[in-house]
């Protein structure tokens, strides 16, 4: 919204709601105090102040505006409900304008033929016929024994000169006895009491003293919007019709300007908000950039368009957005990778790898991953550190004699051996048949990966 927008806009927009028939008549209310008053109410500098200047204030209506006050109070409510709609604004305006007096009709110019406008009064004469002309040249006569001798001015032409100096000085003496008469006869009145008033009863106040007035605006927490806070001259001052009085109105108060606090710790931007008389609401976020505790971002809770140096009411809140460092890590899964790889995804992530001895892994080959820590999907701030451990292959491990005997031998075997005991099938007080690792069948003395679960088959 552009600021000519704005100086016409109903309250209601400055608070988000969409324009309607009702914000219509509001922006016509304004227009009509502008033809009459040649000011728009509560036009301010900016976007911002303006709409928020008419939120719940009436429209300044004095008794100056005659019967058109009523209708306009009405439709420059606060509260568009309260405003009625556009056809009862138009029927109230054509109620008062039926019990005005009717203008004076211009006088019209006469109309005239443009034939008779051009036509010339007198008929056109032939020019008559050049006669021969003789020109004989003067020759003074000089007569040495003859001196000048001074104008003679007639009697008749010293009474008319004398006529037209009477005249004139007798108009210089009366345009400076009037002058004279009206700077000593103008009236004197004291400066009433204004402060405090609204500037339209302050106007209707001294309306009758025939002051000419000038009217300020200032900002200032001691008197209300639209109040007049000063006169100039003070009260009790006699001032003269057509002398000079300044009515300083209260503008509402001051403002606050709006600081850019990126970047800066939380406690330096909170003390600088709070100097400008806005308020302060914090939120955490990860970056990646910003140091903890300082501040990622800023902006207007209701107005986030705005930047540093605009001007904002007082008590306007500033939400701070703070740095809570950078965001936590999740832990890949790396078992299996070769060590570039897997130093390339911790890279990636900000993670560090830190080598542990080499273990066993019956599932990864030599020389991949074969362990880590922490497992994958845990978290880990940025820098973390991911503990690796490269894989010796398998740990083979000879198979003990159990086939051929009972269960009881056969488990206390296995588990001495480093070996999980399976699934058993048949009785168990009998000798065993078989035994197998995930299906394959395997013998006494063979070398079996240590840890592998051992089935056993029993008659």
């Amino acid at each position: 919204m552009s600021i000519e927008q704005a100086r016409y806009a109903a309250p209601e927009i400055g608070q988000g709601s969409v324009p309607d028939a009702q914000s219509d008549v509001y922006s016509l209310a304004i227009t009509l105090i502008e033809t009459m008053t040649g000011e728009v109410p509560f036009a301010a500098e900016s976007v911002a102040i303006t709409l928020a200047n008419r939120i719940d204030k009436l429209l300044p209506v004095s008794g100056d505006m005659g019967p058109l006050a009523a209708p306009i109070e009405r439709a420059g409510r606060p509260v568009a409900q309260e405003r009625g709609t556009a056809f009862e604004f138009g029927q109230a305006l054509t109620q008062v304008a039926s019990k005005l007096p009717r203008p004076q009709p211009i006088d019209t110019i006469i109309s005239k033929r443009f034939e008779d406008v051009i036509t010339r009064p007198n008929p056109i004469t032939p020019a008559r016929k050049t006669q021969e002309i003789k020109v004989v040249e003067y020759q003074p006569k000089i007569d040495d024994g003859i001196e000048d001798r001074p104008a003679i001015e007639s009697p008749q032409v010293r009474r008319r000169l004398t006529r037209l100096w009477i005249a004139v000085a007798v108009a210089a003496f009366a345009t400076v006895s009037v002058i004279a008469f009206q700077t000593l006869t103008k009236a004197s009145f004291d400066v009433p009491e204004l402060n405090g008033l609204a500037e339209s009863q302050a106007r209707n106040k001294i309306a009758e003293f025939g002051w000419e007035m000038l009217v300020q605006a200032e900002r200032t927490n001691d008197v209300e919007f639209g109040h007049v806070i000063r006169t100039e001259p003070a009260t009790g001052v006699s001032l003269k019709e057509g002398e000079t009085i300044i009515l300083v109105v209260s503008e509402g108060p001051p403002l606050g300007v709006l600081v850019d606090v990126t970047g800066q710790t939380k406690e330096v931007a909170v003390e600088k908000i709070v100097a400008q008389g806005l308020v302060v609401s914090t939120s955490e976020d990860s970056s990646e950039t910003t140091p903890v505790g300082s501040v990622i971002s800023w902006s207007v809770a209701k107005q986030p368009s705005l930047v540093a140096g605009d001007e904002v009411l007082k008590g306007t809140v500033i939400n701070l957005t703070i740095s809570n460092g950078p965001a936590l890590r999740v832990v890949p899964l790396i078992v299996g990778l070769t060590l570039a790889d897997a130093t390339t995804k911790a890279a990636e992530l900000g993670l560090v790898l830190a080598v542990t001895p080499d273990a066993f892994n019956n599932d990864v080959a030599i020389g991949l991953i074969g362990a880590q820590s922490p497992p994958p999907d845990e978290r880990l701030p940025r820098g973390g550190v991911l503990s690796y451990a490269l894989s010796l292959g398998p740990d083979f491990v000879e198979m003990p004699n159990i086939v051929g005997i009972n269960f009881n031998d056969a488990e206390k075997r296995l588990v001495a051996a480093g070996f999980v005991v399976g699934e058993v099938t048949g009785r168990k007080s009998y000798r065993m048949k078989s035994a197998s690792v995930k299906g394959v069948a395997i013998n006494n003395g063979d070398q079996v990966p240590r840890g592998s679960v051992i089935d056993m088959v029993f008659p």
